[in-house]
């Protein structure tokens, strides 16, 4: 017979590693595997549903052949039958589903930790073991301070290496085609691109025409002009290759005077290098060609106000500007910083009166140029 052991404390931080390891395998799972990233909400209930899960059906099988789990054997512990062997699957299910339904509260906040404190005072009432325990002991190796120093490190390190690695793979190539773009291939790419960034302010999408849109609504053309709604003339063009087969850029061109005349050109600059780049880079993630682009995001704005020529990736961005009296701000209230927009400069009198400035006397157009790089 196997002397019965308590060490609540003992036991209580390997299940705390125990379920962090749970849910960082289910996370890295989700990202790695399944592509999968939610809201911050949905987030928590499913990481909660996702490390439930791999609780229940891995641990039973850890018990049963190694008598232990990752935070039990840190600090040492074992877990055993009464007559010393380990235990049968079915005695390691049976104790598995006993510590997550009396022990832990299902793991909820505040129920979880009432349950833990009650299983706490159950380990240690002599003599007394918990129901699931009833058919199992545990044995402790030793109680060497390196295990307790181990545990810290692997707990505070183990979530920050993980979050690295999550937001590396959380978003990997949208896109559906690589290599050289038929027109068709260019415009699925460029909207899975623009589907899958979450942070746009508001959702485009290009339609079979080469039509920027708006829920339903045409912003720009690419033959002719259009007004955008904002105050400015857009135009958007898909250029191909001399044989007329292959997609080798795209031409962005946008003038005003007055209103928000440069955010949509931000973002439909950014979705065609996005659809270009990862064409190229087919293995690469979106992380990678987001942090390409806003890597140099002071250089692009310096462009867009001044003209000039950027490099990012085998991508080359060709701004040529004409802008008289409007100024950029990228401050303005209820906006996210991936906004930009072109607004008037305020003028003011002696007296700080605000002098209202004819708009004949303002004028901003750009031509982005886009092509790929051989």
């Amino acid at each position: 017979m196997v002397k019965p052991l308590r060490h609540p404390w003992r036991r209580y931080f390997a299940r705390s590693l125990d379920w962090m390891i749970y849910a960082v395998v289910w996370e890295l799972v989700c990202a790695v595997i399944l592509h999968i990233s939610w809201d911050a909400g949905v987030y928590q209930v499913l990481n909660w549903a996702g490390g439930t899960a791999l609780m229940l059906l891995l641990e039973p099988l850890l018990l049963s052949r190694l008598g232990t789990t990752p935070g039990k054997a840190l600090f040492g512990l074992q877990l055993r039958a009464p007559d010393g062997g380990l235990l049968t699957y079915d005695q390691a299910v049976r104790r598995t589903y006993g510590v997550f339904w009396h022990g832990m509260g299902w793991n909820l906040p505040l129920i979880g930790l009432y349950f833990s404190w009650r299983s706490y005072q159950q380990c240690m009432e002599k003599g007394k073991a918990a129901p699931w325990d009833e058919n199992a002991v545990y044995t402790l190796k030793d109680t060497r301070a390196w295990r307790c120093v181990a545990f810290v490190l692997i707990f505070c390190l183990l979530p920050v290496l993980a979050g690295m690695g999550i937001r590396q793979a959380v978003k990997p190539s949208p896109v559906l085609n690589a290599g050289p773009l038929t027109r068709e291939a260019f415009i699925e790419n460029i909207n899975a691109a623009a589907q899958y960034d979450k942070a746009a302010p508001y959702r485009l999408y290009l339609d079979g025409d080469g039509v920027w849109k708006l829920t339903n609504e045409a912003l720009t053309q690419d033959s002719g002009a259009a007004e955008a709604g904002y105050g400015c003339t857009m135009t958007y063009e898909i250029l191909m290759e001399d044989a007329g087969e292959y997609v080798a850029g795209v031409r962005i061109y946008q003038e005003g005077s007055e209103g928000d005349v440069f955010d949509d050109l931000f973002q439909q600059t950014y979705f065609s290098y996005m659809a270009l780049w990862l064409a190229e880079h087919p293995r690469g993630s979106y992380s990678q060609a987001w942090k390409n682009y806003y890597h140099y995001n002071a250089l692009l704005l310096s462009c867009f106000r001044e003209g000039g020529t950027v490099l990012l990736g085998g991508v080359r961005l060709q701004m040529d500007v004409v802008n008289k009296g409007m100024a950029f701000d990228t401050l303005v209230e209820g906006r996210s910083y991936t906004d930009h927009v072109l607004s008037q400069p305020l003028l003011f009198d002696d007296e700080g009166q605000w002098i209202e400035r004819p708009v004949e006397d303002t004028f901003y157009a750009c031509t982005v140029t886009l092509t790929r790089e051989a």
